[in-house]
C-alpha cells in the first residue's frame, strides 16, 4: 500500500498548488490513522492539492516505515520540491532509525541548496549524537556558530550530545559560551545540569541551578534535572530542598515528582519516595513513568504490598505500559508471588503491550518459582512472535539451569550462538550451569568459543573453568 501512495505522489505532487485545496487535503489526512483510507483520500485528491507540505505530513505520519520515508524524500528531491521542513524531518527520522549516513547526506545537500536553517543544524547535531558520531555533531555545531545559525536550542542540543558521548569538557565550554552570548534558556540550563550530574560534577550542576533561578530561567524541567543530578550524586538533602521549592513555586509536574521518587529510591529513602508518590496521586500528577518507577522502587525495598497496590491502581487508571508490567512481573517473581506474575503476563499479552523484556521477565519469574514448563512455553511463544533477544535467551538458560534442565539450557545456548544473540552473560550463565551439572568438557568448550569470539575477558568465570585458565 505504501508503494501505491508513492505512485500517487509521483503522479500528482505539484509546485503549482491550490492553497485552499492543499489545506483541506492536509486536514483530511491529519486525523486519519487507517492507511487504506488515506490512500483513498489521495486517489481522489483535487488537482494541484498534493504539495510539499502534504508530502512532509505523510513522511512524518509514517516515520516508522524507513523505506517509505526515503521514497518520499527522494521524490521531493527529484521533483525539486524539497524545502527546509522536508530536510529537517528526514534528518530527524534518519537519526532515530540509526541511518547516520542518510542523515549526513541530507544535511550536506540541504547546505548545498541553501536550505539549512537553525532547525536543520539542530536536527543533525541530535542525529549525530544518537548515532555516536560526536565529531560530526561538533563540526556541525562549530559551523552553525560561524554561520550565525546557532540558537539557544542548538547550544542545548550540543551540550546534551556532548554529555551523552562522554565529552564533558566540550559540554562545559558550550554552556559557558552560551551564557556569554546570552543564548541560554530553560532547556540549556536543564541540559547542562543533567550532563553535569551524570558526569559526577555536582558542584557545577548546583552552580547552574542557582544561576537559572537567579536569571528566572528555572522551570519544571530545570528543577527535575537538578533533583535527578542530586540523587545520582548522593546529595539527597539537596534533592529534597529543590523538590520542596519546586512545589512551593508551583513548578512541580509529573517529571519533577518522577525525578524525586527516583532520587529518594537511589538514596535509600523509601518513605520519602512513598510520600511523594501519594502526593502525586492526590494532585493527579502521575503518569505511566511515575507508576513504573514506584513499583520498581517498592519491590527493591521489600515493599511488595505497596508495589501491588500501585500496579492495581495503574491498571484502573489505565496508566500502564510495557515498563509497568515488566517491573511488576519481575517483583512478583522475586517475592514468590508467581500467580500474580502470571496474571500480569497474561494481561500484558491481552492488551498487546508485552515486549521482549516482558517475556524475559516472566521467563525469569517462572524459573525462580520452579515453573519450568511455563517458562519454556513463554520462551517458545517469544520466539514465534519474534520477541526474542539476548536477554530472553539468557533468562531461559538461567531458568533451565535453576530447574535442572541442562538439555534445554544447552539447546537454547546453541540457538543463541546461531542467531548471534549470545553475549558475555549468556556464556557466563551457560558455563556455570554446565559445571553445576558435571558437564566440564561442555563448559570448557563454551569457554574456548567465548575466547574465539573475544568475550572471554568479560566473563565472570566459575570455578572449574577458572582453574583451567590459571
Amino acid at each position: 500500500m505504501f508503494e501505491e501512495i508513492i505512485k500517487i505522489l509521483r503522479d500528482k505532487v505539484s509546485v503549482k498548488r491550490n492553497v485552499k485545496e492543499a489545506i483541506e487535503l492536509s486536514k483530511q489526512i491529519g486525523h486519519q490513522k487507517n492507511l487504506s483510507l488515506i490512500l483513498d483520500i489521495l486517489k481522489n485528491a483535487p488537482e494541484n492539492s498534493i504539495d510539499v507540505v502534504v508530502c512532509n505530513q505523510l513522511m512524518n505520519k509514517f516515520n516508522r516505515n524507513w523505506a517509505f520515508t526515503c521514497a518520499v524524500h527522494n521524490l521531493l528531491i527529484t521533483k525539486e520540491l524539497i524545502n527546509e521542513a522536508s530536510f529537517n524531518s528526514f534528518i530527524t527520522m534518519a537519526g532515530k532509525n540509526r541511518q547516520f549516513s542518510a542523515a549526513k547526506n541530507a544535511f550536506d545537500l540541504a547546505r548545498k541548496k541553501n536550505l539549512a536553517n537553525e532547525i536543520t543544524f539542530n536536527s543533525f547535531i541530535v542525529a549525530a549524537g544518537k548515532n555516536g558520531q560526536f565529531e560530526a555533531a561538533q563540526h556541525a555545531f562549530e559551523l552553525s556558530k560561524e554561520l550565525k545559525l546557532a540558537s539557544a536550542i542548538t547550544f542545548a542540543s550540543f551540550i546534551d550530545v556532548a554529555g551523552k558521548n562522554g565529552q564533558f569538557k566540550a559540554a562545559q565550554d558550550a554552556f559557558d559560551l552560551a551564557k556569554n552570548w546570552e543564548l541560554v534558556n530553560e532547556v540549556t540550563f536543564a541540559s547542562f545540569i543533567d550532563v553535569a550530574g551524570k558526569n559526577r560534577q555536582f558542584e557545577m550542576a548546583q552552580y547552574a541551578f542557582e544561576l537559572a533561578k537567579k536569571w528566572s530561567l528555572a522551570n519544571e524541567v530545570t528543577f527535575a534535572s537538578f533533583i535527578d543530578a542530586a540523587g545520582k550524586n548522593d546529595k539527597f538533602d539537596e534533592a529534597q530542598k529543590a523538590f520542596e521549592l519546586a512545589k512551593s513555586s508551583q513548578l512541580a509536574n509529573q517529571i519533577t515528582f518522577n525525578s524525586f521518587i527516583n532520587a529518594a529510591g537511589k538514596n535509600g529513602q523509601f518513605q520519602a519516595a512513598q510520600n511523594a508518590f501519594e502526593m502525586a496521586k492526590e494532585k493527579r500528577l502521575v503518569d505511566k513513568i511515575t507508576f513504573a518507577s514506584f513499583i520498581d522502587l517498592a519491590g527493591k525495598n521489600g515493599q511488595f504490598k505497596a508495589a501491588q497496590d500501585a500496579f492495581e491502581l495503574a491498571k484502573k487508571w489505565r496508566l500502564v505500559n510495557e515498563v509497568t508490567f515488566n517491573s511488576f512481573i519481575n517483583i512478583a517473581g522475586k517475592n514468590k508471588q508467581f500467580e500474580l506474575a502470571q496474571n500480569a503476563f497474561e494481561l500484558a499479552k491481552k492488551w498487546n503491550i508485552a515486549n521482549k523484556v516482558t517475556f524475559a521477565s516472566f521467563i525469569d519469574a517462572a524459573g525462580k518459582n520452579g515453573q519450568f514448563e511455563v517458562a519454556q512455553n513463554a520462551f517458545e511463544l517469544a520466539k514465534r512472535k519474534n520477541l526474542c533477544d539476548g536477554y530472553t535467551f539468557n533468562s531461559f538458560i538461567d531458568a533451565a539451569g535453576k530447574n535442572s534442565q541442562f538439555g534445554s539450557a544447552q539447546n537454547a545456548f546453541k540457538q543463541a550462538i546461531i542467531l548471534r544473540l549470545a553475549d558475555e552473560l549468556t556464556f557466563t550463565s551457560f558455563i556455570d550451569i554446565a559445571e553445576k551439572n558435571g558437564q566440564f568438557e561442555v563448559a570448557q568448550n563454551a569457554f574456548e568459543l567465548a575466547k574465539r569470539l573475544k568475550l572471554a575477558d568479560k566473563l565472570t568465570i566459575p570455578g572449574f573453568v577458572a582453574a583451567m585458565t590459571e
